[in-house]
């Protein structure tokens, strides 16, 4: 059986959205449930820009299959906690060098999500 971690949140806070860190939550099959508008800056865009959008539209093209192979994994892992160097992919098309740790929760209503805190790692590769 997995290890996860269930989610309960404070009412009436949002820890995610009052961060100064880049966080996102992804539901189980990938698509942007939140996103904080650090995060969002990272991309050039607003929350609400990427909202609902599918995960694979911020991954650059040649990391598509890595992510993919690399969320098999996670979801068949026992571990819930996994972590991933990728480049994403902003608005204007310019992409940015991200690690990704990832954790998968429980939430209060029994559904699984995957958040993620990015840490923008662009000046490793800029040397």
């Amino acid at each position: 059986m997995p290890k996860e971690v269930l989610l309960e949140k404070p009412p009436g806070k949002n820890i995610v959205n009052s961060s100064p860190s880049y966080h996102l939550t992804l539901s189980f099959d990938g698509f942007i449930a939140e996103i904080n508008p650090t995060a969002a800056g990272l991309f050039c865009a607003e929350p609400i820009e990427l909202v609902n959008h599918h995960i694979l539209e911020i991954i650059s093209n040649e990391d598509r299959h890595h992510w993919y192979v690399f969320g098999k994994t996670m979801l068949k892992s026992l571990e819930s906690e996994h972590n991933l160097k990728i480049t994403l992919l902003r608005t204007d098309n310019t992409v940015f060098y991200a690690q990704l740790n990832c954790l998968i929760v429980r939430t209060a209503d029994n559904s699984r999500v995957i958040q993620i805190s990015l840490t923008d790692i662009q000046s490793l590769f800029c040397a």
